[in-house]
């Protein structure tokens, strides 16, 4: 599904602006902020029965993003070269902001890992 032009337009400005403040800030600070914020824009879209509800998916998602950035930023440095202290708000804030996709996502991921396992080979040894 493609996003309306006015929400990738909030992201991009809103990542822009944590990757020019960001370093100024502590580090646990700039992601848990940059997570809060990159979680609202997907809870907004959605419909929840209770405000806990929509309270425990706002931390839900903060407390994945906390822990993904650690992980993609550390990955950023070692194989691209990326300063990892430049990073880790607006990595934290795309995690989140995504939110509302991961779960698709990863069972687009599953569904394709496991029809590659259950296919069988062709006779000559390759797949189709």
């Amino acid at each position: 599904m493609i996003e309306p032009a006015n929400s990738v337009a909030v992201g991009a400005s809103t990542a822009a602006l944590i990757y020019l403040f960001g370093p100024g800030a502590p580090e646990m600070v700039l992601v848990l902020l940059a997570s809060l914020v990159g979680a609202l824009h997907p809870m907004a879209k959605k419909t929840f029965a209770t405000g806990m509800a929509a309270a425990g998916f706002v931390l839900l998602w903060m407390a994945t993003a906390a822990v993904l950035t650690g992980v993609a930023v550390w990955a950023l440095e070692r194989y691209l070269g990326v300063p990892a202290a430049r990073w880790p708000g607006v990595v934290a804030f795309g995690i989140a902001f995504l939110s509302d996709k991961w779960p698709v996502w990863l069972d687009q991921i599953i569904d394709f890992a496991l029809r590659r396992k259950t296919q069988p080979d062709e006779p000559n040894g390759e797949r189709p």
